[in-house]
């Protein structure tokens, strides 16, 4: 079960209505004493840089080189060489038999399939797979940017969701808290369907290309709960600025969640860290 939680406060007095409110995206169980995962929120740690072949780590220079950034978590990009399989006998991908699959071939990601010479042109079912290592942190989400045209996700053997809508991204909460290697199966189908691909039409006047079109991520959260996003309300003609944050779990709210933000003006450089307690959260 995944639930959305948000927490009502105002954040500060003295600020400019212009002011651009910036939280560390990550949020921490609130323990009894000192906080045991001050360090791994620390807005100074950048995250780990890694390449997609193998999810083996590259240099780490500390910058971010793309937005966004989540300094307190662990993003590995799944960006490169995958295995592959294309066949045109699948009637209905969702019920494939992944335990048939031979994976024959290998696909670069993100890419269009359809686009490579060996599969120009062709409709059908792709499956794609790569094997991935999970520290063995709280939660992890897997990131899609976009794949088209339909598609369904297994971890482990495992059906996790069906995603259709080919250019809009999506997310997956996994419940599967043991570190090591995991298995990530993606079933591409780029024909058209008027029951499975509704938004997408043979008629229209450009090339519907299919495959794991736009990048792959893996994000590692130190904790089980997270931030879903951030709405910042100013008021006209006031200094006051309030922030309405939506807090994300795949299991429980806990008692209360420690939340650290910064202010981004050089004129106030405000921070600071508070816990929201669970009776604030609606």
């Amino acid at each position: 079960m995944q639930r959305v939680s948000e927490g009502h406060w105002n954040m500060a007095q003295g600020m400019m209505p212009s002011s651009v409110v910036m939280f560390c995206l990550s949020a921490a169980l609130l323990l009894s004493g000192p906080l045991a995962e001050a360090d791994a929120f620390s807005p100074n740690r950048m995250p780990v840089l890694e390449s997609g072949d193998n999810n083996q780590p590259s240099v780490n220079t500390g910058i971010c080189h793309r937005y966004p950034c989540w300094p307190g978590k662990r993003v590995t990009s799944l960006d490169g060489i995958w295995e592959f399989n294309f066949t045109t006998s699948i009637e209905d991908p969702s019920a494939i038999d992944l335990s048939k699959v031979t994976y024959n071939d290998r696909m670069p990601v993100p890419a269009s399939f359809d686009a490579s010479p060996e599969y120009a042109g062709v409709r059908g079912t792709a499956v794609y797979r790569k094997t991935v290592f999970v520290s063995g942190s709280a939660g992890w989400r897997l990131k899609f940017e976009a794949c088209s045209l339909w598609c369904a996700i297994y971890i482990d053997g495992q059906l996790q969701m069906e995603h259709s809508n080919g250019y809009s991204p999506f997310w997956i909460d996994s419940t599967i808290s043991a570190g090591g290697r995991h298995e990530i199966v993606v079933v591409v189908d780029n024909r058209f369907d008027s029951k499975r691909t509704i938004l997408q039409n043979p008629g229209y006047d450009f090339y519907q290309y299919g495959g794991i079109i736009r990048r792959v991520s893996l994000h590692e959260n130190p904790s089980d709960v997270s931030i879903q996003g951030v709405d910042v309300i100013t008021k006209p003609g006031s200094n006051e600025v309030s922030a309405r944050v939506r807090f994300h779990t795949i299991t429980s709210m806990p008692a209360a969640v420690m939340l650290t933000y910064t202010v981004d003006d050089e004129a106030s450089g405000q921070s600071g860290s508070f816990p929201v307690f669970n009776q604030q959260l609606t």
